[in-house]
């Protein structure tokens, strides 16, 4: 079976080359909203989301991208759709600017279907966010008492991140080209079918987590050997685990040079990042630190 893993974005992820780079590089495609109507695009300029900074990366990225309409029809749905969250989702859109707007764009994303391309069986779209602090603001950690309902496993390993230099748009489109060779595109999907596997499994082993690490390890060093100029850092995927997990089994925590494995609880968010049936790769949600 042939799995793709797409990333999705909110309106102001597409505009510097330097938070997209490292995006290109992690998933097979990335999903990015995009204005919907004349009007979508006027609105977005006075919001400052530079939507012709937007389109000219979108052109570069070609199939790597997925455009998503975003309107105010939308805005409406991705406020219907989270209408039970504990927070103010009118408020949030009242108040575009807000940080925790963004991140919710990127969950609505992640949660609605996608046409199959060519040759591919299944999608995993995830929640793709650029930094831990973005992360957190849409799912805040729960408390220890309770661990035994609301765990979530986080697994980290070893990612290459390209230093932009003096010509960010030109080290962006090298990125590209390497995104779209079939070496580089098989050696990501073997650390993913791998990092779904140890997600998935109700007793992952160390042996799991350290060949992870050694497919995390060539990845890293493909991608300094094409495009020399990297810093190294780590990416992080938070899947949840389903309640009472933690009572009836030992969760593991192991560590490697390149790969650590962990649990913890999660708060009320949580639940969307619920397992899928059986089958399918787990739910789940992406970030990394910055290099």
């Amino acid at each position: 079976m042939i799995r793709q893993r797409w990333g999705t974005f909110s309106v102001i992820d597409a505009q510097d080359p330097a938070r997209l780079a490292p995006e290109v590089l992690l998933y097979d495609k990335l999903v990015i909203p995009v204005p919907k109507t004349a009007d979508d695009t006027r609105r977005w300029k006075g919001e400052g989301w530079h939507p012709d900074l937007q389109e000219r990366h979108v052109e570069d990225l070609g199939d790597l991208a997925v455009q998503a309409q975003w309107g105010n029809e939308e805005q409406l749905d991705w406020a219907q759709h989270f209408e039970n969250l504990r927070f103010d989702l009118q408020g949030i859109i009242d108040e575009s600017k807000n940080e925790l707007a963004y991140q919710c764009t990127r969950v609505v994303l992640a949660q609605k279907k996608y046409p199959l391309p060519a040759g591919i069986d299944d999608i995993d779209p995830i929640a793709a966010f650029q930094s831990e602090s973005d992360f957190r603001s849409m799912f805040p950690p729960g408390s220890r008492a309770d661990a035994v309902q609301d765990l979530t496993l986080k697994l980290s390993r070893k990612m290459a991140i390209p230093q932009m230099g003096r010509d960010p748009e030109g080290t962006l489109k090298s990125v590209i080209l390497l995104a779209r060779e079939l070496e580089y595109q098989q050696k990501r999907r073997r650390v993913y079918e791998k990092q779904d596997h140890i997600l998935s499994s109700q007793g992952p082993t160390l042996e799991d987590v350290q060949e992870l690490g050694q497919l995390s390890e060539e990845l890293a060093d493909y991608v300094k050997l094409m495009l020399t100029e990297v810093a190294f850092t780590q990416t992080i995927a938070v899947a949840a685990l389903p309640p009472g997990y933690g009572a009836g089994f030992p969760v593991p925590a192991f560590r490697t040079r390149s790969v650590s494995l962990s649990s913890g609880p999660m708060g009320p968010n949580r639940r969307m990042l619920a397992l899928r049936p059986p089958g399918s790769a787990p739910s789940k949600a992406m970030y990394h630190d910055q290099a």
